[in-house]
């Protein structure tokens, strides 16, 4: 009776299956490095090469008839192809019945490494394997390789982050902590607009947040005249008459500055929200970590807050 050899090659979801004869082995394939997502492998575009390390857990299965575990004897290689040329990336490594670790379990870690020039980009990463079909050449070893690898890729192009652009409206919606001049709002201002939310500081020193015309948070503070000031920061609002303070916004006692570098946004849901910290894009639009949010008028979905003249 004729044996069968049957190589399943897994990394992560990558699955490729090929017959060979006289013998079952099972090889699973975990690479190591670089970072792999969604079967493509990052590399880098420059003149460095990128290395590329798998592991491989061979296991060989017993003899139907005498128990025994099968030959095993293999050569496997990594390749890059592209365009219908193979080139090999990684020395051979042989692998035979000397290689596992007992006649019962049968079982082995490998661990081969190769090199990818920085150019190698667009292909596929393949396995390569040679070893010896029993059914239709016993005595010769037969090279083939997986259907399917993985693809090589550049990392993603990410824009350097530009100035803030305050003349673009998607930045209406935001207040960044210490930015000259755009943390603090004259008495009577409309402080940031999105859509139909629209947080206003009053003539009368109130600050309110409505969703279309209808309040739905307030300080609950009222003290204005022309000097008036409403001020923005990491820890709390501050209504100020010069630098006299009249009142005071937030959601526990701690020094202001502690996030320097946060931002209070109006977000899309209608909820007013401080967040640690912010980047920007290319095009100068404020970015918020949302991550890190600090403080919160809790009006999410255009609801009236039970926390007016406070901030959660």
């Amino acid at each position: 009776m004729k044996n069968y050899r049957l190589f399943l090659i897994n990394a992560l979801v990558f699955l490729i299956c090929s017959s060979i004869a006289n013998a079952q082995g099972i090889f699973v394939f975990d690479i190591s490095s670089p970072v792999v997502s969604n079967g493509k492998i990052t590399i880098n575009n420059t003149n460095v090469a990128t290395p590329i390390t798998f592991k491989v857990i061979a296991t060989t299965q017993r003899d139907i008839t005498t128990f025994g575990p099968f030959a095993a004897d293999m050569v496997i290689t990594l390749v890059y192809e592209k365009n219908g040329i193979i080139e090999e990336i990684s020395s051979p490594m042989s692998i035979a019945n000397s290689a596992f670790s007992s006649n019962l379990l049968s079982t082995t870690l490998l661990t081969f490494s190769g090199t990818l020039p920085a150019n190698k980009i667009g292909g596929v990463i393949k396995l390569k394997y040679s070893c010896f079909d029993y059914v239709t050449s016993p005595t010769t070893k037969v090279t083939k390789y997986t259907s399917v690898g993985y693809e090589t890729i550049l990392p993603p192009v990410v824009s350097p982050a530009a100035p803030i652009d305050w003349s673009n409206p998607a930045n209406a919606k935001f207040i960044v902590v210490g930015f000259p001049g755009r943390h603090t709002f004259n008495a009577g201002t409309t402080v940031l607009r999105n859509g139909v939310y629209h947080l206003e500081f009053q003539s009368d020193g109130n600050l309110v947040l409505y969703n279309g015309t209808t309040p739905i948070w307030a300080s609950g503070k009222k003290r204005g005249n022309n000097s008036t000031q409403v001020r923005f920061y990491d820890s709390g609002i501050g209504c100020y008459e010069g630098n006299t303070n009249y009142y005071w916004v937030n959601w526990a006692p701690r020094p202001i500055n502690i996030a320097p570098n946060a931002v209070w946004v109006l977000q899309d849901d209608g909820n007013f929200v401080c967040y640690r910290d912010h980047d920007t894009d290319s095009n100068g639009v404020i970015i918020p970590y949302y991550a890190y949010a600090i403080g919160a008028t809790m009006t999410q979905g255009g609801q009236k807050s039970n926390r007016s003249g406070r901030i959660n």
